[in-house]
């Protein structure tokens, strides 16, 4: 299977999620993956990157062009994420194209996997990021 394919609109966090904000270091979309540079700019996350884009900090809640205020969310017991899963308790993670999230089967070797959440039912995630470790 391929990463999922985001809808940005549907994208949406509950009253009760975490949230953060920090300023765009690239052009980013709603729903993508994000992680923190060395100059302290949020760019796309990546599996296979090198540190420190690697460590997942969250997701996107909105679009931000470089040096915009971006606000992403880093934890919800009930978040929109954009797309749909095949079924409950699907594991999301993030995957090697930078910002994007794929099923947890299809990691491979070299990927510092990092679990973003477990669907509770098929547009809906728990969402916890959880840094696993490389894979392999």
């Amino acid at each position: 299977m391929a990463d999922y394919t985001v809808v940005p609109g549907n994208v949406l966090a509950s009253a009760s999620a975490s949230k953060a904000s920090g300023t765009a270091g690239v052009n980013i979309t709603a729903g993508q993956t994000l992680a923190m540079d060395n100059s302290g700019l949020m760019v796309l996350y990546d599996a296979n990157g090198a540190s420190p884009i690697n460590v997942m900090k969250g997701i996107a809640l909105h679009g931000a062009l470089v040096n915009q205020p971006i606000a992403f969310v880093t934890q919800d017991n009930l978040f929109a994420p954009g797309f749909s899963m095949v079924a409950v308790g699907d594991c999301v993670i993030g995957s090697q194209t930078p910002g994007g999230l794929c099923p947890d089967a299809d990691k491979a070797s070299g990927w510092y996997v990092t679990e973003v959440g477990r669907a509770i039912d098929l547009t809906h995630i728990k969402m916890r990021i959880i840094a696993v470790g490389a894979v392999r």
